[in-house]
C-alpha cells in the first residue's frame, strides 16, 4: 500500500510538471509575463529532481542496467521521435508549419543525411520536436550524476570504512558549483548541444532528487499546523522572484541567476509535493496519474496539436496563414480563452494514448 501510495506521488508531480511545461508554453506572453515567468522558475527542473527521486542504489553495483536503461528511455525514444520529424520536415514546410518567414527552409537530400547525422549523435533537434532537448540533456545528467555517486561511494575513510550518505550532499554541492562555474566564465558546450552549463546543472539537481530519497528528507512530511503558512509563504516568494527578478533554465547568466534558479526548483518541489499529496487522496487522483504516466508523449505531441488551435485563431481574427509557423503558438490576441484551447490541444495526446492502449494493450513509456 505505501508503495503504492509513492508511486501515485511520484506520477502526480510528473503530471504536474507536464501540465506546467504545456501551461508554460501557452502563456509565455506579454498578456501573462509574470504567470509565465513563475511556471518556468520549476516546471522541467522538476522532472530532473524526480528522475534522481527515483534513482536506486541497486545501480551503484549493476552499472550496464542503468546505462541499457538510460538508452531505452531517454536515447531511442529521442533517435526514433527526431527521425520521424525530421522525414516530414518538407511536408510540415508545404503545410505552411515551418516558413522562410521563421528562418526554415526545405531539405534537401544533402540536408536530411546531415540532420540525420546530428541527431543520431544527440546534436540537434527538429523545430516541432525542440521540446525533447529535455531527453538528451537529462541522458547525459543522469550519466555525469551516476559516474560522481560511484566515485564518492567508493570512498572510504581512514578507517577503510564507507562514507556515511549524509556526506553524498557534497555530491550535489560539487556539481552545482561545477555549473555556477561554467556559467560565470561562460564556458562553451563540450561539442556537443545537450552537454553544456544547463546538463551540469541538471545534474546537481539530478542528485538532489536522489539524495533526498537517501537521506529519507520527506518534503512533503510538513507538521499540519504550520503545512498551510508554509506552502503559503513558499508560494509568495515564487511570486516575488517572478516578478522582480524572473530565470528560466536557459537564460542563467550569472551565479546569482543560477543560485535563485536553484532555490526556486527546490522551493517548487516542495510545493508541489504538498499539493500532490492532497491530489492523491481526491478522486482526481487516477486523472493526475493517467496524465503523470504519459509525460513522454504530451511532450512530444503537444507542440503540433497547437497548430490546430493556431489555424483557428488564423481564421478567426483573419490573420496572414504564414503566421500558422509561430512556435509553440501564435502570440497576437492571447486572451485567457485562447489559453485554455491551446492546453486543452497539448494535452490531447492523452486521447490518443488512451484509444491506443484499449486497442492495443499498449504499455507507455515514461520521463
Amino acid at each position: 500500500m505505501g508503495n503504492e501510495k509513492h508511486n501515485n506521488i511520484i506520477a502526480i508531480v510528473k503530471g504536474l510538471a507536464i501540465m506546467l511545461v504545456v501551461i508554460g508554453h501557452t502563456a509565455y506572453t506579454d498578456e501573462y509575463t509574470h504567470f509565465g515567468s513563475f511556471v518556468y522558475l520549476f516546471h522541467v527542473p522538476l522532472f530532473f529532481v524526480v528522475s534522481g527521486y527515483c534513482f536506486k542504489k541497486k545501480y551503484l553495483d549493476d552499472k550496464s542496467s542503468f546505462l541499457l536503461k538510460r538508452i531505452k528511455g531517454l536515447y531511442l525514444p529521442f533517435i526514433k521521435w527526431q527521425i520521424l520529424f525530421l522525414l516530414v520536415h518538407n511536408t510540415f514546410f508545404t503545410l505552411n508549419i515551418y516558413s522562410v518567414t521563421t528562418d526554415d527552409v526545405l531539405y534537401n537530400w544533402q540536408d536530411v543525411f546531415n540532420n540525420l547525422q546530428r541527431i543520431i549523435c544527440f546534436d540537434t533537434t527538429e523545430k516541432l520536436a525542440g521540446t525533447l532537448w529535455f531527453l538528451p540533456v537529462l541522458f547525459f545528467a543522469s550519466l555525469f550524476s551516476f559516474i560522481v555517486i560511484w566515485i564518492i561511494s567508493c570512498i572510504k575513510n581512514q578507517k577503510r570504512r564507507p562514507v556515511s550518505l549524509n556526506n553524498k550532499l557534497l555530491v550535489g554541492l560539487i556539481l552545482f558549483f561545477i555549473a555556477l562555474s561554467i556559467i560565470r566564465f561562460k564556458t562553451r558546450n563540450f561539442g556537443l548541444s545537450f552537454f553544456s552549463y544547463q546538463t551540469l546543472l541538471a545534474s546537481a539537481l539530478f542528485v538532489t532528487g536522489c539524495l533526498i530519497k537517501l537521506n529519507k528528507l520527506r518534503l512533503s512530511k510538513i507538521k499540519k499546523q504550520s503545512r498551510f503558512i508554509t506552502v503559503s509563504l513558499i508560494f509568495l516568494i515564487l511570486c516575488l522572484i517572478a516578478i522582480i527578478h524572473p530565470v528560466n533554465m536557459s537564460k542563467l547568466a550569472s551565479w546569482y541567476d543560477i543560485l535563485i534558479f536553484y532555490t526556486t526548483t527546490v522551493l517548487g518541489c516542495i510545493l508541489l509535493f504538498n499539493f500532490c499529496h492532497l491530489i492523491n487522496r481526491t478522486p482526481l487522483k487516477s486523472v493526475f496519474v493517467y496524465v503523470g504516466t504519459h509525460t513522454l508523449e504530451i511532450l512530444i505531441w503537444h507542440c503540433l496539436m497547437f497548430k490546430i488551435i493556431s489555424y483557428a485563431k488564423i481564421q478567426y481574427y483573419g490573420l496572414d496563414f504564414k503566421s500558422l509557423a509561430q512556435v509553440p503558438i501564435i502570440t497576437e490576441h492571447n486572451n485567457l480563452v485562447w489559453v485554455i484551447l491551446y492546453f486543452i490541444a497539448g494535452m490531447s495526446p492523452l486521447l490518443f494514448c488512451y484509444a491506443r492502449e484499449k486497442l492495443f494493450q499498449y504499455s507507455p513509456n515514461t520521463i
